[in-house]
């Protein structure tokens, strides 16, 4: 009997663990979605509005999951004139650690570090329209990522399984 409840606990616990490796990938996907949706209002709000970049920021953070709003939030404090920080350093240093907060890095984090290289170089228009390129880069990983998480799901889920059982036959 013991025995018995032993390996439905080791089996149960693999299972677990593929869920939490299918729920990493959910939240990662969830992220790029709420980057790619920052860039479309960053673009929105600098090409019809012209505000000032603390203040977009500030406009933008509310409406975004907590993490990338907080780090927005975070960036608008520190370039208050008073502060005198460049948008490069400070961006840099808060939207790595929402990157590193939301497990993202490689080449999306790349790009979102990126980001500040298209502000302030070009008029309004020019703005808005470098804020393109982000926009299809972060549709691209969309698409790739959505294309295959259902079918990585599937074998994380499977090999979790078979793990567990491997296991038991094994133990047993």
């Amino acid at each position: 009997m013991l025995r018995l409840v032993g390996a439905a606990l080791l089996l149960t616990g693999t299972a677990g663990f593929s869920c939490c490796l299918c729920n990493e990938r959910k939240r990662k996907l969830f992220y790029i979605k709420e980057i790619q949706h920052m860039f479309r209002l960053f673009q929105t709000e600098i090409s019809y509005l012209g505000v000032p970049m603390p203040e977009v920021l500030m406009r933008i953070s509310g409406r975004l999951a907590p993490v990338l709003g907080e780090g927005l939030r975070r960036i608008a404090g520190a370039m208050e004139p008073e502060r005198g920080e460049s948008l490069e350093a400070v961006w840099s240093r808060e939207m790595g650690r929402c990157l590193r907060e939301a497990s993202l890095g490689g080449e999306i984090g790349e790009l979102v570090l990126g980001f500040p290289e298209c502000v302030g170089v070009f008029e309004r228009e020019g703005q808005a329209k470098a804020f393109e390129r982000y926009i299809r880069e972060t549709e691209r990983w969309i698409v790739q990522m959505e294309k295959e998480e259902k079918s990585r799901n599937k074998v994380i889920m499977s090999l979790g399984i078979a793990a567990g059982i491997f296991l038991i036959v094994i133990l047993l």
